[in-house]
């Protein structure tokens, strides 16, 4: 079905600093837009470039303490749907969309089912539940206390990861050799728990979960589903930073990988989806593609986290925040090409070392000598300011993406580019296209 004039009311609740794009996809296909922000977010939104300006497109802003709260959204969201009927509701964020399940389950507003969506947030449910579906996955244990770990430990096998039991964007998590390792990770866990956000430490929990380390290459599967079955959008490749690969520089979509591996990818994921119950909704999973097939990461059933989302059109012609708008709506997604156009690369922008931002940096002649290299530069941060070099996400300062026709023709102009704005931030950048930084693809294994 094509969408010819905004129709049906559309409740968006929080977002990430790139997802607020998704207002001005939702004004283009519904006829009402809602937009519930929180204390949580406020301070992102502040920083945000555009954020007065998307919002100000919305026909309602709502202001709210705790988007993780079931009962308040519930009951939120009751009397957004008394005054104005809602057609759909969604949000991008993991600590948000277990309470909207619930609320949207409650109301009877088209969700994802709620027992999904809290099985895939909980990463020892999930685990639990691919074992009772005879799903490939790999040994784990919950931990709550540090006298568990070495119990753990064994049961689960060196080398092992540590990582919030509902955590994302690879928060907290430690890769560990030995017990000596392992309890050095559960303190940084246990430190970084403390300094989160009281609600969203309610939200990641105080347990860890312990895992078999998973050797191989990491992979993310962008998929959408409608009454359970996976419709495949892409397979791509997670670049993954050598000296520590918990943490990730970026994405190149698709994944150079050959059409049987791919294939093999798309339908461990229909097992997984089958074996969790979603049924619903744009679906994120990071897989590893170890030497005994796929393996699942995790599975978040919302829209691809960050500045990822912006790559599929350019590939693929899929417009995520359209779609996801669509078919919260109650609309059928629109079609998208079945073979890309070349190759999008997503590439952190992050300091070897520590450092301060050169004196003189000016964001616009950055650009102006980056020219046609880049599709998108984004970064943020000021004139003589310090910043961290990349040991956590935090060590992020911004974002490039470029197009081109081949994984060598993006990887060379990336590789130049961050060359470029080295120069004009006064700081030597993480080069993922140099293979002495980047963990290698592989696909050795049996099919």
């Amino acid at each position: 079905m094509i969408v010819n004039e905004p129709s049906g009311h559309l409740v968006v609740i929080d977002s990430s600093a790139y997802g607020l794009e998704f207002l001005a996809a939702a004004k283009q296909v519904a006829s009402r837009v809602t937009f519930v922000s929180s204390e949580l977010r406020r301070a992102m939104y502040a920083r945000h470039p555009r954020f007065d300006e998307l919002v100000g497109a919305v026909d309602e802003l709502i202001r709210i303490p705790d988007p993780t709260d079931s009962e308040a959204l519930t009951e939120l969201l009751g009397e957004i749907h008394a005054r104005h009927p809602v057609s759909g509701a969604v949000s991008v964020l993991d600590v948000v969309v277990p309470a909207l399940a619930d609320a949207a389950e409650r109301l009877g507003i088209r969700y994802s089912n709620a027992t999904a969506v809290r099985t895939t947030r909980q990463k020892d449910r999930c685990r639990e539940a691919l074992d009772r579906a005879g799903v490939a996955s790999a040994r784990f244990r919950r931990v709550a206390d540090p006298t568990e770990l070495a119990a753990a430990a064994e049961a689960v096998g060196f080398p092992l990861v540590l990582k919030p039991s509902s955590g994302s964007a690879s928060l907290f998590a430690s890769v560990a050799g030995d017990m000596s390792e392992l309890t050095l990770a559960w303190d940084r866990f246990v430190a970084g728990s403390a300094a989160l956000h009281p609600r969203l430490r309610a939200a990641y929990g105080t347990a860890a979960l312990i895992e078999q380390y998973l050797g191989g290459s990491l992979l993310s599967y962008e998929l959408l589903v409608r009454d359970g079955r996976a419709y495949p959008v892409s397979v791509n490749e997670r670049m993954r930073y050598a000296p520590d690969e918990t943490l990730e520089l970026g994405t190149v979509v698709p994944a150079d990988l050959p059409p049987e591996t791919v294939r093999s990818v798309q339908e461990y994921g229909q097992q997984v989806i089958d074996a969790l119950g979603l049924d619903f909704g744009l679906c994120h999973m990071e897989i590893i593609l170890t030497p005994d097939g796929p393996r699942l990461l995790e599975v978040n059933p919302r829209l691809a986290g960050g500045i990822e989302a912006l790559t599929l059109p350019l590939a693929w012609g899929f417009d995520s925040f359209h779609q996801m708008a669509l078919l919260h709506l109650g609309h059928e997604p629109r079609p998208w090409r079945g073979t890309p156009d070349g190759v999008v690369m997503t590439h952190a922008v992050c300091s070897v070392a520590d450092g301060t931002v050169a004196a003189d940096f000016d964001p616009g002649r950055a650009r102006a000598d980056l020219g046609d290299l880049v599709h998108v530069l984004d970064v943020r941060v000021r004139p003589g300011e310090p910043v961290p070099g990349l040991r956590t996400e935090h060590g992020w300062l911004g974002w490039v993406i470029v197009h081109g026709a081949s994984a060598a023709a993006v990887a060379a102009s990336v590789g130049q580019a961050l060359r470029i704005l080295g120069k004009h931030l006064g700081l030597t950048l993480v080069d993922g296209t140099d293979p002495a930084q980047r963990a290698p693809l592989t696909t050795d294994w049996e099919q």
